[in-house]
């Protein structure tokens, strides 16, 4: 059966083991090899997530992170001897080698390579696409926080729908609705840290308004970590801890283009969502029967 949210909102890095998105979730960005390359020394930036193979990784044996496009691996720039290494040292993708350079652990939204004791850091804490992934002293800011995740559908599985944003607009403010589930991009999300991201916008989905009110609107909007854009799962339910109310498809409508709001956890369908990890197989399901994922 496809996966509660329990699954996937409480990062682990079990999800690497078959690969997956390593995303920022404040940028709404994903840790890229440029140019798509698998030469050794190509360099690793940020960019917008598209689930390609370049933005892939696999945890293996020891604790690296290798690229699903190349079999290489994320490596600190300079080699194995990392004495002293400097902060602002650039990351670059390389023959995996079980060197000391590439190797990663996981905790607290950070990863962090041991024997240096850096964090894997965005320079200048900048959100820009292309902006250089490097290694830098752990300081628990927001270009250090990463999670995992793979493209999904979120589907209401009482209605077939899927959670949408209205008309394919990814500007600031546009609703949140549901729509016959197509696979589109605006069906695709990606959960990572409590943070539910578009990733073809890079925006998260958010309370307008900051609002706690019942009928708050829910819209996209540009990533910011306010407590607006934090969501959890409680059996099935989507909640937002701040607010302590639920995602829920206005008037238990199943039209297409009903807005999904904020309202007070009661437990009906309406507020009952299911994931999808493959988008296609999530539009399959709502017009003809759950598949087996």
């Amino acid at each position: 059966m496809a996966p509660r949210f329990g699954c996937v909102l409480g990062v682990s890095l079990a999800a690497l083991v078959h690969g997956s998105s390593v995303i920022n979730p404040f940028s709404g960005k994903c840790l890229d090899v440029e140019g798509e390359s698998t030469a050794d020394e190509a360099g690793i930036a940020l960019q917008g997530c598209t689930d390609s193979e370049s933005q892939r990784w696999k945890l293996v044996e020891g604790g690296a992170l290798m690229n699903f496009k190349s079999g290489k691996c994320l490596d600190i720039k300079g080699g194995s001897g990392l004495t002293g290494v400097w902060d602002g040292t650039e990351m670059i993708l390389y023959t995996c080698n079980g060197g000391d350079n590439q190797m990663w652990v996981y905790g607290g939204g950070f990863i962090k390579n041991p024997s240096s004791g850096k964090c894997l850091d965005i320079a200048g804490e900048s959100k820009e696409a292309g902006t250089k992934v490097i290694i830098y002293s752990c300081h628990e800011g927001e270009n250090q926080q990463w999670g995992f995740s793979v493209v999904m559908a979120m589907m209401a599985p009482a209605y077939g729908k899927c959670l949408d944003i209205r008309d394919g607009n990814m500007e600031d403010g546009t609703e949140a609705v549901i729509w016959t589930c197509s696979g589109r991009k605006e069906q695709q999300w990606m959960l990572v840290n409590g943070v539910v991201i578009n990733p073809s916008s890079g925006k998260c989905l958010d309370i307008q308004d900051q609002s706690t009110s019942d009928r708050a609107h829910v819209i996209l909007w540009t990533c910011n970590g306010g407590e607006n854009q934090k969501w959890e799962d409680r059996g099935g339910a989507v909640v937002n801890p701040y607010s302590g109310k639920c995602l829920d498809i206005k008037g238990e409508s199943s039209s297409d283009g009903t807005h999904v709001i904020l309202y007070t956890c009661h437990g009906s369908s309406n507020q009952d969502w299911m994931l999808f990890g493959n988008v296609r197989r999530a539009a399959l399901s709502a017009g003809g029967g759950r598949q087996e994922l």
